[in-house]
């Protein structure tokens, strides 16, 4: 009976009992490639957010322009004041949903630059 392969302490070689003979190198199993996929999708769907969100401020921007034009004048509708605020808050909220899906953007822009060349350097 022999006995089993003994192998060196790198894992480079293995002995089989008369010489070391070099170790095949461990085959990688090859990635599905979702990794990849999921950066695409979430920095697709941060983009369109980030569009929507950056149409918004600016429609926003404008009817809150015309809106609150206004308000400030003597003898103004109360009305017009809280028109005015509504639109405030939707100018920073939509402002504030560009400026976030910009930066999710450029995070899986980055993430998916860096992991194409760590890949490439494998």
């Amino acid at each position: 009976m022999s006995q089993p392969p003994q192998w060196s302490a790198d894992g480079r070689w293995w002995w089989d009992g008369q010489r070391w003979i070099p170790a095949a190198p461990p085959t990688r199993k090859p990635s599905r490639g979702w990794g990849l996929a999921a950066v695409l999708l979430v920095g697709g769907f941060s983009l369109l957010a980030g569009i929507g969100g950056a149409i918004a401020w600016v429609v926003f921007s404008l009817l809150g322009g015309v809106a609150c034009a206004g308000a400030n004048q003597t003898g103004a509708d109360p009305s017009l004041a809280r028109d005015c605020a509504s639109y405030t808050t939707g100018v920073l909220w939509s402002g504030a949903i560009a400026l976030l899906s910009g930066l999710v953007f450029v995070g899986t822009l980055t993430a998916a630059i860096i992991g194409a060349l760590a890949r490439r350097r494998r």
